[in-house]
């Protein structure tokens, strides 16, 4: 199990727990009984965040199957149907391009991790365990292919709030599928729905640049990251992915300012604070947004 502490929400600070998915054999009811089969433990990773990424712009526009339902606990859901073929393809045209079975893992992977969030309302504690998605297959017996195989996927409720409030944006969704580190697009991701205020460039001109501040200590808290034995190296891959952001045209710079600690001796990181500039274009894309948004209703 992996946790994060502290992890924002809105106004609310949770710690989130994540239990490894458990990958069973492909045996089927009736086949030859050959005695016990190891199963497999796999956290999700970089392929199923970009599955997930996907998904989640293909019910947004409402593409193939989408649509909002009610589950079995009779809550609203936004619930989705495809096939692995139709995902490959949406993936392609992000450029990333997977194999079949490889996202048929990845699918079994999204549905059997466990999210656990564990919250506090005044005395009181609060927590639940979901699968990261609730994931369903229709497969033709004796199908391996997985070309047709008809998966319906609900997604778990804090992506649903977050696609019906209009949280989850379009905007740049080739550009940020197309950046090579995850941090990186998690980074940018952040930015486009926390920083709904950057200003155009005559608000700029006329007011002065205002950045997103980002910390260290927020980054480890929330991106999933796993820290270096050596935090400067933790530094150094955080500087790589500011740095691949910049010359992808998503930031226009960055400022860094570095806290120590002050007992004496050698100095000690405790903390680093980024302040990251938006590239023009990037924030009139949000201001641009944001004047969209106003027009649709949500369902």
């Amino acid at each position: 199990m992996i946790e994060f502490n502290n992890v924002k929400i809105g106004e609310q600070v949770l710690k989130v727990s994540l239990s490894a998915a458990i990958l069973s054999s492909d045996s089927l009811p009736g086949d030859p009984d050959t005695g016990p089969r190891r199963s497999r433990m796999i956290f999700p990773g970089e392929r199923e965040e970009l599955v997930e990424r996907a998904l989640r712009k293909m019910a947004v526009q409402r593409q193939i199957g989408a649509g909002l339902a009610a589950n079995k606990q009779k809550e609203t859901v936004v619930r989705l149907s495809f096939t692995l073929s139709q995902l490959r393809r949406e993936l392609q045209a992000a450029g990333h391009d997977f194999k079949i079975a490889y996202l048929a893992e990845a699918m079994e992977v999204l549905g059997r991790t466990l999210i656990h969030p564990l919250g506090l309302v005044g005395n009181w504690e609060f927590s639940e365990s979901r699968p990261l998605m609730t994931v369903s297959k229709k497969a033709r017996h004796g199908d391996k292919t997985g070309r047709q195989w008809i998966y319906t996927v609900d997604f778990h409720p804090l992506a649903v709030r977050a696609i019906l409030l209009g949280a989850w944006q379009a905007i740049n969704y080739k550009r940020v599928m197309e950046l090579e580190q995850p941090l990186a697009r998690w980074i940018v991701t952040r930015m486009n729905n926390r920083f709904r205020q950057a200003p155009s460039w005559k608000e700029r001109l006329r007011l002065g640049e205002s950045g997103y501040i980002l910390t260290l200590t927020r980054i480890l808290a929330e991106s999933g990251i796993r820290p270096e034995k050596h935090v400067s190296r933790t530094i150094s891959r955080i500087e790589e992915a500011l740095k691949e952001l910049s010359e992808r045209g998503f930031l226009g710079r960055y400022e860094k300012e570095i806290t120590y600690d002050g007992t004496g001796g050698r100095p000690r990181i405790l903390d680093v604070r980024w302040t990251l500039f938006p590239s023009f274009a990037f924030a009139s894309e949000i201001v641009r947004d944001n004047h969209e948004r106003k027009l649709v209703k949500v369902p």
